[in-house]
């Protein structure tokens, strides 16, 4: 619960996060408590055979009020390739161009900063050294949002779209069979939480026997959508609280169920844990796939 007066606050203590925000090597205390929740709950989604897991974001008040005070007016993406030295200020423009005038001016560094101490927190709870980082904002109110620059992956917005996202040695490799379940975190800073259905073996089994594979996932296009519809009700999937992220799998062999929930100002991040090599190796696959979607996207504006 915020007890102050979140406008003034603001005014008089924005600078403070310049203040209290360590470099990662200095984990802080509450770090060390999110980082824990974190490896938690990646041994539960292996020791309990979840289909995801959720973990404590470690938001204070102040980080609710400035979130709060976000202002989205756009859709838009940001990506990052394993360069956590650019994170902050990649981040700290895009929140900024989110926003009309200069709406987010005063908070954008604030949220970038506290972005960046997250994706930091999973990347040290998953004992890999770097990640792929990827933040993505919605506005439209009545739609299920969407994946990828140019790539719908159905023309009806208000349906969900329900997919098993690829993994990137899926991506990189398509011949060749993963040699791991790869981890994919998901965090929600303003908005709806993306969400999960916890899906039998059987029902697992008939989503992946009609799903269509596809340039990043596997799923729904247009004839699918109804299908995976018929399979489960939305009223039937779970999300992550306010204040939580999400681990899930990635990949055919265990990947876990979701779609973007029905959403109005969203702001959220995808983090994934890999190494170089996958993530430089994912980098390459998906400039490969901007320049065949962009050539999509021309042919059917045509």
């Amino acid at each position: 619960m915020i007890n102050y007066d979140c406008e003034h606050y603001l005014q008089e203590n924005i600078d403070l996060y310049d203040e209290m925000y360590a470099p990662f090597e200095v984990c802080t205390y509450k770090d060390r408590e999110v980082i824990n929740d974190i490896r938690n709950a990646i041994e539960n989604l292996s020791l309990a055979n979840y289909s995801f897991s959720t973990f404590s974001l470690g938001l204070s008040d102040l980080d609710y009020c400035v979130l709060d005070k976000l202002s989205i007016r756009e859709y838009n993406t940001t990506t990052n390739y394993a360069d956590l030295s650019s994170l902050i200020g990649d981040t700290t423009s895009f929140i900024k161009l989110l926003a009309l005038d200069s709406e987010n001016d005063i908070i954008a560094n604030y949220i970038s900063k506290l972005a960046t101490r997250i994706v930091n927190n999973i990347i040290d709870a998953s004992d890999y050294l770097q990640a792929w980082s990827y933040i993505r904002s919605d506005v439209d109110p009545n739609g299920f949002g969407r994946y990828g620059e140019y790539n719908f992956l159905t023309d009806n917005d208000d349906a969900p779209d329900w997919h098993i996202d690829k993994s990137f040695e899926e991506m990189i490799y398509p011949n060749a069979v993963p040699t791991k379940d790869q981890l994919t975190f998901i965090f929600t800073l303003k908005g709806n939480s993306t969400l999960f259905h916890a899906a039998s073996d059987e029902i697992q089994r008939s989503f992946l026997n009609s799903a269509i594979d596809l340039d990043i996932v596997y799923g729904t296009d247009r004839k699918f959508n109804t299908t995976a519809q018929n399979l489960f009700d939305i009223s039937d999937a779970y999300s992550a609280k306010v204040g939580e992220g999400t681990v899930h799998v990635a990949g055919k062999a265990h990947g876990t169920i979701h779609t973007a929930p029905n959403h109005h100002e969203r702001l959220v991040a995808i983090v994934v844990p890999e190494t170089k090599e996958n993530i430089e190796g994912y980098r390459h696959f998906i400039k490969k796939m901007n320049e065949k979607w962009m050539q999509e996207f021309i042919q059917d504006d045509k």
